[in-house]
């Protein structure tokens, strides 16, 4: 089954057994398109890497620098580690000091989104103000 909470686990047609039966087919399709969804990425993903395989033989600039990325991949890993675990503590700082007041941080997934549309230059300090004026400077100076 896809869904296994108690509450789905439970479910029940008032209808025909017909009804049950499309329920299953749909759930079997779901299944089937998560399942297509997975392929399909990997495919997509195979394809790039070799696309970048064959131009990075014609051309040997591209070459040099596949060679200057992949000499660098450790410092670049640890910088994509690094900046995720701040942009992370920023979010969640962001959504427990201003998610009750501030409709854009409700959840954890909206606090994350609008970090990053902050990062790229939205600026929200006044509605970051109204949901809680002691933190706001901080979290607004300290984030930008």
């Amino acid at each position: 089954a896809i869904v296994t909470g108690p509450v789905y686990s439970d479910f029940s047609f008032d209808g025909s057994e017909g009804e049950q039966a499309a329920f299953k087919t749909l759930e079997d399709l779901s299944v089937s398109q998560s399942t297509l969804n997975f392929v399909v990425a990997f495919n997509l993903l195979v394809v790039f890497l070799r696309s970048v395989m064959l131009v990075s033989g014609l051309s040997p600039n591209f070459n040099l620098l596949l060679a200057v990325i992949g000499g660098a991949l450790g410092n670049l890993a640890f910088f994509c580690i690094m900046f995720g675990i701040m942009f992370s503590g920023f979010a969640f700082f962001a959504h427990f000091s201003f998610g009750p007041a501030y409709a854009e941080m409700t959840t954890v997934f909206l606090s994350f989104l609008d970090c990053f549309i902050m990062m790229t230059g939205k600026a929200n300090f006044f509605a970051l103000n109204k949901g809680d004026i002691f933190m706001a400077p901080i979290f607004y100076f300290s984030f930008f």
